[in-house]
């Protein structure tokens, strides 16, 4: 039996592309889990710098904010509750700031001038309103005629600066409002209605609160001893405006004993009283210089009673003794202290640490100790390093090592160093390698067309773009390393740059930027919108 012939067909699959697609599927998944994982740590890092962070001319740079980080609302609020003008300024490059009331409220609370960069709707919002005038009560002429009718409103601004009164009309004759205006500023006493200013129980209130606003009282209310009584004895300066009772002995000894510089609005037969000057200087010492000539030279004791009253005033809070937990407040502590004792590298430090004005004070060879001078920097503060660096020695100044652990703690001091000693480019660029932000204090030295400092500087601290030459600051590769670097880019807010960013990367430039840092960053990865904004479930 014959069979027919069959053709067999046999198919080989490759399953090579797919064990590489699934490989290629794995890492990528893997690295958007590292990816995210990096981006959530450094944001809590981040917002941990932040609540550390005091407020100082040279570490302000820390509250401008990662661009990966521009779109996450809980890092803009924690910034904003820092910083106010880190609102305003970013403004340009995130204009939804202006609607959101939430950041809206938490710029003011900082700094009520915020108020004038919101939206109109939250310029007109009761509550953004409040906010602001409590933070500066000038804002109140930055919202509608409505809300400065608003009494709650009103009184928040008087109190935090009296002249607030002078925009809300309607709240003059409000005798609360007015007595908190008038105990903030005295001035503000001249906005009160003419009601409140011919009212005799009100009068005693105001002058009970600020003596002072007696010089803006009518005659008969000025030569009412019980309302003049009230005035000087909350503040005994206010003599000044009642001449006609400068010689009177019981209201000058209520003013003196109020304010012992009121002797220099006392009549002369006051100045020469013997137990009114000592009374005078008793309460401030500084009255001596009122008394009068022909008193002082008949009676010397009364310049040493003055300085005895100095010294106990100069006296400080606390015994000293030759121990290193002591605590100087000032440099006259030191001569109580022995010799061998300032000499000691520890107890030194210590007292540096808590008044580095002093240096000076210490004996030459400690002056002159390199590595006690190191350790003295390293433990300064960036504010008041350039303080200390500034007592140094014309050597130490220009030591390599001091110089180098100077800067990178604050590079201002680089103002402080001998010229010459920028004179080699190889140090240059060490420095800023150092601390790119040496750039900004070594524009003198270098070449605005040099691109390696730039970089190096850019590298170090991608902030450093600020400080670069234009040809680097609006240069596309510097633009895309200073966002590698740190991700902070710079804002401009009441300038034109802004648009050199549209034309080097398009009208989404925030966005073009934001994808280069979180390919070169954080592996590319997709952040959830629910990490972005805490209000989306």
């Amino acid at each position: 039996m014959h069979h027919a012939e069959q053709q067999v067909i046999i198919e080989l699959i490759d399953f090579n592309e797919c064990n590489s697609l699934q490989t290629l599927l794995t890492t990528k998944l893997q690295l958007q889990s590292k990816g995210f994982v990096k981006w959530f740590t450094n944001r809590e890092i981040y917002h941990k710098h932040i609540r550390n962070w005091k407020s100082s001319h040279y570490n302000r740079s820390h509250l401008y904010i990662p661009i990966e980080f521009i779109e996450n609302r809980e890092t803009v609020l924690s910034i904003v509750d820092k910083d106010t003008s880190v609102y305003r300024e970013y403004l340009s490059l995130v204009p939804s700031w202006k609607n959101d009331k939430e950041i809206v409220m938490k710029a003011c609370q900082q700094g009520g001038f915020a108020l004038t960069f919101a939206s109109e709707e939250l310029r007109n919002d009761r509550d953004v309103a409040l906010s602001a005038v409590k933070q500066n009560g000038l804002m109140i002429s930055e919202i509608p005629l409505e809300l400065r009718n608003d009494r709650r409103i009103v009184l928040e601004a008087v109190k935090q600066i009296g002249i607030a009164l002078s925009h809300a009309p309607s709240m003059q004759s409000d005798e609360e409002i007015v007595l908190e205006a008038t105990r903030q500023m005295t001035f503000a006493f001249r906005f009160a209605s003419e009601v409140l200013k011919k009212d005799y129980q009100f009068i005693k209130k105001v002058v009970s609160v600020n003596g002072m606003v007696l010089e803006y009282l009518n005659e008969e209310f000025k030569g009412d001893i019980d309302i003049v009584k009230l005035a000087i004895c909350q503040n005994g300066l206010s003599l000044r405006y009642v001449a006609h009772f400068n010689d009177d002995e019981e209201l000058v000894k209520l003013a003196i004993n109020s304010n012992g510089l009121a002797l220099g609005y006392a009549s002369e037969r006051m100045k020469s009283n013997i137990q009114i000057v000592k009374q005078a200087i008793k309460q401030n010492s500084c009255a001596i210089e009122y008394a009068s000539t022909e008193l002082l030279e008949l009676n010397p004791e009364i310049q040493q009673y003055s300085e005895s009253i100095a010294n106990q005033e100069k006296s400080p809070n606390m015994r000293l003794h030759n121990d290193s937990k002591v605590l100087y407040r000032d440099t006259q502590n030191l001569k109580f202290i022995t010799g061998q004792m300032k000499g000691d590298i520890e107890f030194a430090l210590k007292v540096l640490k808590q008044n580095n004005k002093v240096f000076q004070e210490f004996p030459q060879k400690l002056q002159e100790n390199k590595e006690f001078v190191i350790q003295a920097l390293k433990q300064e503060h960036p504010d008041q390093i350039l303080n200390l660096y500034s007592q140094l020695s014309e050597t130490l100044k220009s030591d390599v090592d001091i110089l180098c652990e100077s800067i990178k703690i604050n590079p201002s001091v680089i103002g402080q160093a001998p010229d010459n000693v920028f004179s080699d480019r190889e140090f240059i660029h060490t420095l800023v390698k150092l601390n790119g932000f040496s750039l900004c204090y070594l524009k003198p030295f270098i070449k605005p067309s040099d691109r390696e400092l730039a970089l190096s500087a850019i590298r170090q601290n991608g902030l450093a773009l600020m400080f670069c030459s234009n040809r680097w600051k609006f240069n596309a590769e510097m633009i895309i390393e200073a966002v590698k670097q740190n991700g902070f880019i710079i804002p401009y807010p009441y300038r034109e740059e802004n648009q050199v960013y549209r034309i080097l990367f398009g009208e989404n430039f925030l966005k073009e930027l934001r994808q280069i840092r979180m390919s070169s960053c954080y592996m590319d990865c997709y952040i959830p919108d629910r990490y972005l904004d805490s209000r989306v479930c």
